[in-house]
């Protein structure tokens, strides 16, 4: 038996961004719902995010961070081509879009993991506030998946798709290795 109550269903979200800030601006949304209970992923989103959103806004709500562009520079060109699209929609449109994603996939209301409690949840929380949006997603299900990552180190992370930093590519990736998670410890696998 558990002490966990493993879910049936579950979001993983995935940011790429243009810093490190609770407020960062969002480039990239990414974002899957697995079954639990059949151990793969039902579907997956992506939506990219125009950069003028943030340099046609007056009064800098979101940080654009010059080592977080410095660090984007360093990466590969598949990454950086997989995450600044040209014909990328406005941050209003992209969080409509996840909103719809949700509600079409009755997701409301399950638990949805970012990659740290302080990061991707928040920055999404953040990025919804700015537009006076309600949340998609019952801020109760919020969850961590480094912490999940930390309970179980003898399972390792094996990128099975996508190019490293591609939103949508990360949440699958991150999605199947959190499935594996759940798999030893339902299977009474021991937390260390």
């Amino acid at each position: 038996m558990s002490i966990f109550n493993i879910p049936k269903r579950f979001i993983m979200l995935d940011l790429e961004t243009l810093s490190t800030k609770p407020n960062a601006a969002i480039v990239s949304i990414g974002a899957c719902i697995c079954d639990n209970t059949q151990r793969f992923i039902e579907t997956s989103f992506q939506a990219h995010v125009n950069l003028n959103t943030y340099f046609n806004t007056s009064n800098n709500a979101f940080d654009v961070s010059g080592a977080t562009l410095q660090w984007w520079l360093n990466q590969s060109s598949e990454a950086q081509q997989a995450t600044f699209i040209a014909n990328a929609s406005s941050l209003d449109d992209a969080l409509d879009s996840f909103d719809t994603y949700l509600v079409e996939n009755n997701a409301q209301n399950i638990p949805i993991y970012g990659n740290g409690a302080d990061f991707d949840n928040v920055v999404l929380t953040q990025a919804y506030a700015f537009y006076f949006k309600s949340l998609p997603w019952n801020f109760r299900m919020n969850r961590c998946y480094r912490t999940m990552k930390n309970l179980v180190p003898s399972v390792e992370i094996t990128r099975k798709a996508g190019e490293h930093h591609n939103a949508k590519a990360d949440a699958e990736n991150q999605a199947v290795h959190l499935l594996e998670i759940f798999e030893v410890i339902q299977n009474g696998g021991i937390l260390k």
